[in-house]
């Protein structure tokens, strides 16, 4: 997302599912449109979203819901980094490795207010990534 912040970055968002011990191959990805209503979690700051998530653990949330906030809170971020100042143009295209988790998908046509057809999804994979996979 930027050079001074890793907050809303796809590396953001793998750092702190390793951190609560969750693959980005596990079905708890696939899981977050299932959830109605996702656990508030700060995504303007890295250390401020750790800190949410370990609450949202201490209080016993589900890593289902934890993983939904977090993909919401992402999303939010984006929207207020790129989208405040002037109206989203739609089509939207949502490229790159996060592209590919369901969860992130939902939180983005959720929170841009787009349909299934006003986001097109564009998986780039690098030969690195796909040996992860």
């Amino acid at each position: 997302m930027n050079s001074i912040c890793a907050a809303g970055t796809g590396s953001f968002l793998d750092q702190q599912a390793r951190r609560i011990g969750v693959s980005h191959r596990e079905g708890v990805w696939r899981d977050v449109p299932q959830i109605h209503d996702p656990p508030r979690i700060a995504g303007r700051c890295s250390v401020f979203a750790k800190s949410d998530m370990i609450h949202h653990q201490q209080i016993a949330n589900t890593l289902h819901d934890i993983v939904a906030g977090l993909c919401f809170a992402l999303a939010k971020k984006l929207q207020k980094q790129c989208c405040t100042k002037q109206e989203i143009k739609k089509p939207v295209l949502f490229s790159g490795g996060v592209a590919a988790n369901i969860g992130m998908v939902r939180a983005f046509r959720e929170v841009l207010n787009l349909s299934e057809s006003e986001l097109i999804i564009r998986l780039i994979m690098h030969q690195w990534e796909l040996s992860e996979q």
